[in-house]
């Protein structure tokens, strides 16, 4: 089912990979941070299932270049971002995005006090948001950052249209293209927010909800959960939805969860923990990275007809 890669090894120093997004088909965006003797750096780098491509090294400009990117998002074609934070001569710790226009990735300062983005989503190149586990969302119009205070902290986000974004975390919030409001969700904590349309969002944490387009409802939560959270989630279509707690992956076939410990994905392999999923609708296909000895990517291929 699954296709095992080690790596990205960016340098020959260490290696953790921290966020994916799916990059068409075939291939997938990764971003993460490595650490060798002259000291740390993020990255990102692409993966054409095969192979990794060529990586960017992207520094956020202090004395110490990006500690941790800690979100990338694929936006469109030539159109994807990227999220971490760099230290300052005084130590200070400051947000850094980067833009990717096709040819090169470029630095895009977001408002002042904002922290490194835990989530990016866009519908389009001048519609992208951005999350941090804070009680504000950010906005980007084609030319300029906008932060938005919302009524709770939110770690991800999802922009399915102008007129149609959710926000996850302490509780679920919905931006109708004007304004913010709260779901009725309110009581639960989330960490990831899916969905393939408008009519099938699913969100994950300490508890499964899924919004059919009207009211969002409690879902079954898989059992056996590792610290009883759901970090991650992939919505491909109904019957076919991937979430993870780290140590397993769950798949939700329309009636009830199956689980696969993702040491039992690698032969020989022991340790292994997963970092983030990304998907494609479209075509079934899903990624998954995490660590191990080192950094390592599941692929499944296309398999919808």
């Amino acid at each position: 089912m699954f296709s095992y890669q080690g790596g990205p090894y960016f340098t020959n120093g260490f290696t953790v990979t921290t966020a994916v997004a799916a990059d068409g088909p075939g291939r997938a965006l990764v971003g993460g941070r490595y650490t060798y003797a002259e000291g740390t750096g993020s990255f990102v780098i692409r993966s054409n299932g095969q192979s990794w491509g060529s990586g960017a090294g992207l520094d956020g400009g202090g004395i110490d270049s990006t500690v941790t990117l800690t979100a990338v998002a694929h936006i469109g074609p030539n159109d994807d971002w990227a999220s971490g934070d760099y230290m300052d001569a005084s130590g200070v710790y400051y947000a850094s995005f980067y833009h990717y226009d096709g040819t090169q990735w470029r630095s895009v300062s977001p408002p002042r006090g904002w922290g490194a983005a835990s989530s990016i989503s866009g519908s389009g190149a001048n519609d992208v948001w951005a999350a941090n586990g804070y009680a504000a969302a950010l906005h980007w119009d084609g030319t300029a950052w906008t932060t938005y205070p919302l009524s709770t902290s939110v770690r991800a986000i999802l922009d399915l249209s102008p007129t149609n974004v959710w926000a996850v975390g302490h509780g679920i919030v919905h931006w109708n293209g004007t304004s913010w409001s709260a779901a009725a969700v309110t009581r639960h904590t989330f960490e990831a927010v899916s969905a393939r349309s408008a009519f099938g969002v699913w969100a994950v944490g300490d508890a499964v909800y899924q919004y059919n387009g009207s009211r969002w409802r409690a879902m079954p939560t898989p059992a056996g959960l590792t610290g009883n959270e759901l970090r991650s989630v992939s919505f491909l279509r109904g019957a076919d939805i991937w979430t993870t707690d780290g140590a397993t992956l769950y798949h939700w076939g329309g009636n009830s969860w199956t689980a696969r410990r993702v040491d039992s994905l690698v032969p020989g392999a022991s340790g292994l923990t997963l970092t983030a999923l990304s998907g494609r609708p479209k075509t079934g296909e899903l990624w998954a990275i995490g660590r191990g000895a080192g950094p390592f990517l599941l692929h499944r291929a296309p398999i919808y007809g």
